[in-house]
């Protein structure tokens, strides 16, 4: 087995000529993921939006499958729009999980934005909260880690065409500059966001009595994954 392979581009407008493309997901708000099958698939103009993409090899013919999504971090933070992703996520991962061989699996997501654009509201929070649900879902169903190969960017758009038989992902975006996020994995996510949102001195306080009380009453600490529910 291969694992994801990638081609950068940089974004010029003809993104899709470069790669032979049958399904195209069309982002509908906030997310969308399309069918776990074996065609190629592709997703245009995710701006601070992400692509997670799946693939795992066929139980039943060897062949590979995949599915990729088109996905607005914001879902994070409304209670039923996050819910209802987790539902749905859930169930794509179950079926991956279902329909390909154990150790064949790997989820990547590419995409998204950091920092405050144009004077709004900073997307980095977000997009470490997605991740961090990505992530601990990913893990606890396909007992695999995701990775994150392309990260946020500081502008423009994102576009992606995934070549499925071949586990090749072709990126188009704008060419990443000397603050462009490294590739990492689902572990590493608690260093960078400690690293992105440093605490204050209150909040170390904060948790240094928690810690205390928690040895003094015999309480565990919640998993990440219980967090992230």
């Amino acid at each position: 087995m291969n694992s994801i392979s990638y081609q950068r581009y940089p974004a010029t407008g003809e993104e899709m000529s470069m790669a032979d493309c049958s399904t195209e997901v069309a982002y509908t708000i906030p997310y969308v993921f399309s069918p776990f099958d074996q065609t190629n698939k592709h997703t245009v103009k995710c701006h601070c939006c992400i692509a997670p993409i799946i693939v795992g090899l066929s139980e039943m013919n060897g062949r590979e499958k995949s599915a990729i999504g088109h996905v607005s971090p914001g879902i994070v933070l409304c209670e039923q729009p996050r819910r209802n992703f987790r539902s749905d996520y859930e169930r794509l991962l179950q079926t991956v999980r279902e329909q390909t061989l154990p150790g064949t699996r790997e989820v990547h997501v590419v995409g998204g934005i950091y920092g405050a654009e144009l004077g709004g509201r900073d997307f980095t929070r977000e997009y470490v909260d997605m991740i961090k649900l990505l992530g601990a879902l990913t893990g606890d169903i396909l007992e695999t880690q995701l990775r994150v190969e392309s990260g946020p960017k500081i502008e423009g758009f994102t576009h992606v065409a995934f070549q499925t038989q071949e586990r090749l992902a072709h990126i188009f975006e704008p060419k990443p500059t000397e603050y462009a996020w490294k590739p990492f994995g689902y572990e590493d996510i608690q260093a960078i966001e400690a690293q992105r949102f440093p605490p204050s001195a209150l909040w170390v306080l904060c948790q240094w009595m928690l810690k205390k009380w928690r040895r003094q009453h015999g309480v565990s600490a919640p998993s990440l994954s219980e967090k992230t529910k």
